[in-house]
């Protein structure tokens, strides 16, 4: 759920030289992928509320930020803001630690879930705790760090944004450059005045008992999303009556946050002595060294198979001191820290005698939708988790498709009545174990 896992490979040469030669790169790219929307919603948001956004054109999954006027910079009126998605022009690979959101009531949210979509181009970021109820928010989705987002070609991100000036799509027509991008939040602000007053409360309350479909019901009333305009939303406006924007610039705006390119899997078989895992090889700043970033462990999945694991901040190591009995997979997430309190976090996996089975696509098999029309269609099973894996098709097809919470997977295509052939389809998990390639026929 942090990203994808790497080899702990890094450029060995000094910090401003690395940059200008990933600058050098970035500038010979030819097309590069950009970003076509942003938009906002709350896992709390009942799917009809979701639905109504889409029908009435203003969002995909969730609530699209206008764009290209001062409206960008309006407040959104919901209190339980808790999710982000961005789109892009074409398919990409995007991990969750490639975007860093800070804010001025909360300087940074941390991420709690990641969810990329390559039909839709859609990615998601699901925060551990609800952007504030006021709140001046800044995304900064990275392409100069030490695994941008790219296309499939490796061309990186072109992302450059002007707030309030730009319109999709972003960038500047040179592949490189972080999409920074802002809005606003003020919970119960239906106005977009900047201030919540009583006529945002009198509006909720005269609108109490519309729903979806009612001529009188307004998405931004229905503070919670739940389709019906109630009791509670106008007690939400009360509660934050005079709310408004905090005075500031969020820290994201002049600091870009730490990055990281993860960890691949570490497979412990010899408990004769610690192992020791480079921080500094999987974590990077723009403006902060080495020495200055702080890590810590955030969480393990199974402590009990370490004595003790600990961080060296003069060496920048892990240390994992294996126990004298137990085995099995230990996930280890730990967060790096930049000077202006801007974080990262990566997931390092650790097997201490175990081994990983690779993932299986089981069963994976066609079907005939109707004239002309096929979908190939599997589950995913893994000794890991199985969201957001990306299974590759080849061979008639070439598509990658995300798996889903239940391990599903399906695609749908036209096939010409005289064509035939052979689906071909790979998962890699969470770890960089891939599978054995799975087939199955499509066409007469």
């Amino acid at each position: 759920m942090f990203g994808r896992k790497f080899s702990n490979s890094r450029f060995s040469i000094g910090r401003n030289l690395r940059i200008e030669v990933l600058e050098s790169r970035y500038a010979l790219s030819a097309a590069a992928p950009t970003v076509t929307d942003v938009a906002v919603s709350s896992s709390l948001w009942e799917s009809a509320f979701v639905e109504h956004l889409e029908s009435s054109g203003l969002g995909t999954n969730g609530y699209s930020i206008p764009v290209g006027s001062p409206a960008q910079a309006h407040p959104l009126p919901w209190s339980n803001l808790d999710q982000i998605s961005i789109t892009f022009s074409e398919d990409v690979d995007v991990q969750a630690s490639d975007l860093s959101i800070s804010g001025l009531t909360n300087s940074w949210y941390a991420i709690d879930s990641f969810f990329y979509d390559p039909q839709t181009l859609q990615a998601t970021w699901t925060l551990v705790t609800p952007l504030a109820e006021e709140e001046r928010v800044h995304l900064d989705l990275d392409a100069d760090g030490i695994d941008p987002v790219t296309d499939l070609d490796g061309n990186i991100l072109d992302g450059e944004w002007f707030d309030e000036f730009s319109s999709v799509q972003s960038g500047n027509g040179i592949a490189g450059g972080d999409f920074e991008f802002r809005f606003n939040v003020i919970n119960g602000d239906h106005f977009s005045n900047g201030l919540v007053n009583f006529h945002d409360y009198y509006g909720t309350f005269y609108s109490v008992g519309n729903v979806i479909g009612d001529p009188g019901y307004r998405p931004e009333y229905d503070n919670n999303g739940n389709g019906v305009i109630d009791n509670a939303d106008g007690q939400a406006v009360s509660a934050n009556l005079w709310g408004a924007l905090p005075i500031g610039t969020p820290t994201g705006v002049f600091s870009d946050a730490p990055t990281t390119n993860g960890f691949s899997l570490t497979m412990i078989t010899d408990r004769s002595s610690n192992t020791m895992i480079s921080l500094h090889s999987a974590f990077d700043d723009l403006e902060d060294s080495d020495s200055q970033l702080s890590f810590s462990i955030v969480s393990q999945s199974n402590n009990t198979l370490f004595d003790s694991v600990t961080i060296d901040a003069n060496s920048g190591n892990i240390i994992l001191d294996p126990a004298d009995i137990g085995s099995g997979r230990n996930d280890i997430v730990i967060s790096a820290t930049d000077s202006n309190g801007l974080s990262v976090y990566a997931m390092l996996p650790v097997d201490l005698d175990h081994y990983s089975s690779p993932p299986t696509i089981d069963p994976f098999e066609s079907t005939v939708l109707g004239l002309g029309k096929w979908e190939v269609h599997g589950t995913v099973q893994d000794d890991d988790n199985v969201e957001g894996l990306l299974v590759v098709l080849s061979g008639f097809v070439d598509a990658r498709v995300a798996v889903k919470a239940d391990g599903t997977f399906s695609f749908e295509f036209d096939v010409v009545s005289s064509d035939s052939g052979h689906v071909l389809a790979e998962v890699t998990d969470t770890t960089g174990i891939k599978s054995a390639l799975h087939s199955t026929f499509v066409g007469i």
